[in-house]
């Protein structure tokens, strides 16, 4: 038994050292995939600066800022208006950072009689 799952082991290293040293899919990130990651990100309400990470991705691939709201506008159909939050406040970060932020508070005056 142990040296099966020794022989096993090797195996697998083997396997992921030629993995390695075939190298990677040049394609790993492309238009569709990194629009995708974005949606379901936003969806799944992931940290705003992770779902800013992956809408920098789809940028660098020839996404567009139109392309990418329309995504997390259609993540407020599909994962409610609190994931569309978070998509547009990592919109927000990417496209337009001298905007305010949508959850700060609204500064408003306080009139005292």
């Amino acid at each position: 038994m142990m040296v099966g799952m020794l022989v096993a082991g090797i195996g697998l290293v083997l396997a992921g050292l030629l993995a390695i040293g075939y190298g990677f899919p040049d394609k790993e990130f492309s238009f569709g995939n990194t629009l995708i990651l974005t949606g379901m990100l936003t969806c799944m309400r992931a940290p705003t600066l992770h779902i800013k990470a992956h809408m920098n991705a789809a940028v660098k691939v020839g996404a567009t800022s139109d392309e990418i709201i329309e995504v997390v506008e259609l993540c407020g159909q599909w994962g409610g208006s609190l994931a569309m939050a978070d998509g547009l406040s990592a919109w927000r970060l990417q496209f337009a950072p001298h905007l305010p932020d949508i959850f700060d508070k609204v500064k408003t005056k306080k009139y005292h009689k």
